[in-house]
């Protein structure tokens, strides 16, 4: 087997184990504080950010839209309960233009996938990805809703461009409209009941709401494995029982 034939084998295996038919469900999979979440994507697959304006918000609005460029693109959904460690680059949040885990070892010497994106989501925003399938006609689908706030990334080994020649990043996408299906269950999202939990997407620390970025972590907060372990050392001589 060459090389290449081994990259689309394993991307073939992403792409069947963790991908979104894995997510199928009935209910949206919540994403709290210490989940680490991270789907498999396949060119032109969409999501739509849905957010509620208000508590008492009577429907949602699709407030972003992004697309995932090459097959075996990583989306990366991070839960936390302090805001203040996210960071959007759609919102212009200081530090969203940085990778928050650059490599994959303590040792800096294995390059995590190159970021094309970095967003955040607030308590109450669902996520619906769908996949477009026969033509646009059909789509597979799942849903994420955030119940405290998430950190979102995007991650591609193998990054494609516009025809001006810049990267194509998460919320660029390249639709000139949306499929059928896609439109379709977009808009019927709108008007699902209310999610349990909510907060605002700028939020006022005047009105009690902590501010987001301005706190951004070590890259061991998002991928505990970088952790540094902890020795283990034997008692003093003569200590045992004392």
């Amino acid at each position: 087997m060459t090389p290449a034939e081994a990259i689309a084998a394993v991307k073939e295996a992403l792409l069947t184990a963790s991908s979104i038919a894995a997510w199928d469900s009935k209910e949206p999979h919540r994403v709290k504080h210490g989940d680490r979440i991270a789907l498999t994507m396949k060119a032109g697959d969409l999501f739509a950010v849905l957010a509620y304006p208000a508590p008492m918000a009577r429907h949602a609005q699709a407030t972003d839209f992004w697309q995932a460029h090459s097959d075996g693109d990583l989306l990366e959904l991070m839960g936390t309960a302090d805001p203040g460690h996210l960071a959007g680059f759609s919102d212009g949040d200081q530090g969203s233009d940085e990778d928050p885990v650059p490599y994959l070892d303590r040792i800096h010497k294995v390059p995590n996938g190159l970021i094309n994106g970095r967003e955040r989501l607030v308590a109450g925003d669902r996520l619906l990805w769908v996949r477009p399938m026969t033509h646009g006609e059909r789509c597979e689908i799942a849903m994420f809703e955030v119940d405290d706030y998430c950190q979102v990334t995007s991650r591609t080994w193998d990054p494609k461009f516009s025809r001006e020649g810049f990267p194509l990043l998460l919320n660029d996408p390249t639709y000139e409209e949306l499929p059928p299906c896609a439109a379709r269950l977009f808009q019927a999202a709108t008007y699902m009941a209310p999610p349990r939990t909510w907060a605002p997407r700028t939020p006022e620390p005047s009105g009690g709401w902590a501010p987001t970025a301005g706190n951004p972590q070590l890259s061991e907060y998002w991928l505990t494995q970088l952790k540094q372990p902890r020795s283990r050392r034997d008692p003093p001589a003569g200590s045992i029982g004392k």
